[in-house]
């Protein structure tokens, strides 16, 4: 029966050394600098592109190979790297992929978009990603009425800006949201919550607002 293991290594076998960045940079580069001292021949992850953004640097000095599987902000894999190398479409790709989608479904769905909206947050992954959703929907045709970056750990941190368009701050966030987004609706309705509103197809009920979310 056969052995198993890399072959071309002479049967040697792949063992899975866990580590958690836990979302935090620091963590994340302390690590990666463990997972490497324990005999680590690569790095996978992480999943947030700003954790991956000084990891690599880790990666990079240890002439340690850096597989990029999640994180997928565009400058991870510029400056000349050696080691980093990603395994999946960069942010540009993604975001491309996310208006175009949203195109055809509207088209299939006969819903005409004009005006949308975005929320995405506020750190590398989520920056890249808006960057390229906004210049992307321009060339689509579609009016972008708001943008709303927030904080990953401070979930209400938009609401400043919220309140500042006369928005109370006592219904949840959902409710927040879809009140920013109807009152650049035009239409004189109110907002209303999914469980709400009328049945229809599931296209119409992802198109009554263009709100982009994501990881990373």
């Amino acid at each position: 029966m056969p052995a198993g293991g890399v072959k071309s290594l002479g049967g040697a076998k792949i063992t899975l050394l866990p580590g958690d960045t836990q979302n935090k940079v620091e963590l994340g580069n302390s690590e990666a600098s463990r997972l490497i001292d324990q005999g680590a021949v690569a790095i996978i992850g992480p999943f947030s592109s700003l954790v991956a953004f000084s990891v690599r640097q880790v990666t990079e000095k240890n002439r340690t190979p850096f597989l990029l599987l999640a994180a997928v902000a565009d400058n991870l894999t510029e400056g000349g790297l050696k080691y980093t190398f990603r395994m999946q479409p960069n942010g540009k790709a993604m975001a491309t992929l996310t208006v175009s989608n949203m195109f055809e479904m509207a088209k299939n769905a006969n819903v005409p978009i004009k005006r949308v909206a975005m929320m995405h947050e506020e750190g590398n992954f989520g920056t890249t990603m808006g960057n390229h959703v906004e210049a992307f929907a321009k060339t689509m045709g579609y009016e972008l009425v708001q943008r709303i970056p927030y904080n990953l750990r401070s979930p209400d941190s938009h609401l400043g800006a919220v309140q500042g368009e006369g928005v109370e701050a006592g219904p949840p966030d959902r409710e927040r949201l879809l009140r920013r987004l109807q009152a650049h609706r035009g239409d004189g309705g109110q907002a209303q919550d999914r469980r709400q509103r009328p049945r229809g197809t599931r296209q119409r009920r992802l198109l009554e607002s263009a709100v982009h979310r994501r990881e990373s």
